[in-house]
């Protein structure tokens, strides 16, 4: 009695959500809309039920939450670092030419450039989304590019305590692709695996060639990646549940921009990874 005298209520139907197993034993999420039939005396005789499937889209929903959660987290601190650092040289807290002040600077400049980091992520994302991603590809020897990019990336590993390695490339390994942007890949690559390093390790970079592709391959021997996360490392938004992981921070956006700036280039990312004994990256460049 009391579902029909809320559906009367309802009039135009009553809508609910709810979990429901399928017959193949799945869970899902059902958004049911809940009509009754009323007969010509005004009398309820029945109740039809129709119902959706809406489980993506409350895993997006879900997703795009915890995205913004992430971000807010991630901007509130450089950002209470910077003003932190502002106040204490507005304020002449210190001499201008002590090792302290030259200290509050480095801090207050590496959080502004986290801070450039993160919107440029948000802002590369729209630009794949929207089709609007420019690319400058010009030929790449990538035994020069790689020395290049481990010598800009030096020092964000000294912050963990971690080595970069780069295996000698023997051969010439020639590639068509946009600089700026595969130096982009190379820094996310490296980033990572510098963060989920333990201090004391080395981080490997080997270059070599792969059938008709030139293979770059970053191996770290640090946290690995949990299994029932592999098949989501590259999507949007996402980040490992990896106590080790969360600590480290992050949109979650950096390996999903990587897979697209390699992709536009022809090529393709993959990746292997163990709990406790690190990670390999490969990625695949056409040869020229």
């Amino acid at each position: 009695d009391d579902i029909w005298a809320s559906l009367l209520q309802q009039k135009g139907g009553l809508k609910s959500t709810n979990e429901n197993i399928t017959k193949d034993g799945q869970h899902i999420t059902c958004e049911w809309y809940n009509t009754p039939l009323i007969n010509q005396q005004g009398e309820t005789i029945g109740v039809t039920s129709l119902a959706h499937d809406v489980s993506e889209r409350m895993r997006i929903e879900q997703m795009q939450t915890d995205f913004i959660s992430t971000v807010s987290h991630e901007l509130r601190t450089p950002l209470t670092s910077i003003r932190g650092a502002i106040s204490l040289l507005k304020g002449q807290a210190l001499a201008p030419d002590s090792a302290e002040y030259k200290q509050i600077l480095n801090i207050a400049n590496n959080n502004t450039e986290r801070l450039l980091m993160i919107i440029n992520d948000i802002l590369d994302i729209q630009k794949f989304e929207s089709g609007k991603m420019q690319m400058d590809f010009q030929d790449i020897d990538l035994a020069a590019f790689l020395k290049d990019a481990v010598e800009s990336n030096h020092n964000y590993a000294e912050q963990f305590q971690v080595n970069y390695q780069l295996q000698a490339v023997t051969e010439t390994l020639l590639v068509r692709a946009d600089a700026h942007r595969l130096m982009q890949v190379m820094y996310n690559l490296l980033s990572n695996a510098a963060k989920f390093s333990h201090p004391g390790q080395d981080v490997e970079i080997e270059a070599c060639k792969h059938g008709a592709m030139a293979r770059i391959t970053v191996i770290d021997h640090g946290a690995g990646i949990e299994a029932e996360f592999m098949p989501q490392v590259f999507d949007r938004f996402t980040r490992a549940d990896n106590s080790n992981i969360q600590q480290t921070g992050g949109t979650g956006l950096g390996l999903s921009i990587v897979k697209k700036i390699i992709e536009q280039h022809g090529g393709n990312i993959s990746l292997e990874s163990t709990i406790d004994q690190g990670t390999r990256v490969y990625v695949d460049l056409p040869l020229i």
